[in-house]
């Protein structure tokens, strides 16, 4: 997926978990992005090949969604991965990069085992996590693909991936894995099978400050005082904690 692994510190961890508990309330980390880029835009030859892969029919809804509105990554920026199914489900998560070089994010040698029940928010990494992602080469689109079942079965070949580290790569790359799972698919038509895909970009000026002058909408979190109406019943509900307490700007 283009993402070095780094170590995070105990205080990058309390850091990371004192912003969830901060936002959380307000923002929702249960809440898909929706004003990303179309899942299609951009993409490459090699990698609509996966885009379009057709599975059978199923009632199993996945949503998937990132930290960053726009989807716009500098190198070197981390990114959080969302995923969420309907119902329990068995899901992989896959990352396809410009060049068709394609990477199993989900499951991963930190988090060997691919069940994940329903309406529960898969987070990669994930709080507390022992490796942050870091985005790097190739500059351009990348597609990150879920494929989710209800039934526990091999999605792809044992043969066709290659271990690399922490991640599996997939030996000759999307277009490999989009006949993989035609094949699997077509093996197993009555898995309960659900998907989602978009597209993400990596560009290449590094600093996630940037973003605001390089690209799209970014999402910055402002303190801010509590309003006073006057009106003493509302203005303690104003005051008490949890309420009003941020604002989401979109740039």
């Amino acid at each position: 997926m283009n993402a070095k692994l780094i170590p995070v510190t105990e205080n990058a961890t309390k850091l990371a978990a004192w912003l969830v508990a901060l936002v959380s309330p307000v923002v929702g980390w249960a809440e898909p992005i929706t004003d990303l880029a179309d899942p299609d835009e951009g993409l490459t030859g090699v990698q609509r090949q996966v885009s379009v892969v057709s599975l059978p029919s199923s009632d199993l809804r996945v949503d998937l969604w990132i930290d960053r509105p726009g989807g716009v990554y500098g190198e070197g920026d981390s990114m959080e991965i969302f995923v969420r199914s309907s119902e329990s489900a068995y899901v992989t998560v896959f990352n396809v990069n410009a060049r068709g070089e394609t990477t199993v994010v989900y499951p991963n040698t930190y988090r060997a085992q691919n069940f994940v029940r329903g309406n529960q928010v898969l987070r990669i990494p994930g709080a507390g996590a022992d490796f942050d992602f870091r985005l790097s080469r190739p500059f351009g689109s990348n597609l990150i693909k879920v494929v989710a079942t209800k039934q526990s079965i091999s999605l792809l070949d044992a043969s066709r991936m290659v271990q690399g580290g922490v991640f599996q790569s997939v030996r000759g790359g999307a277009t490999a894995l989009s006949r993989q799972i035609q094949v699997t698919a077509k093996e197993r038509p009555r898995a309960g099978w659900g998907a989602a895909q978009l597209a993400f970009t990596v560009a290449s000026f590094s600093a996630a400050s940037d973003l605001a002058s390089a690209t799209g909408p970014s999402v910055s979190v402002v303190p801010t005082q509590p309003a006073t109406s006057g009106v003493p019943a509302l203005d303690a509900l104003l005051a008490a904690p949890g309420g009003f307490g941020l604002q989401v700007d979109l740039h």
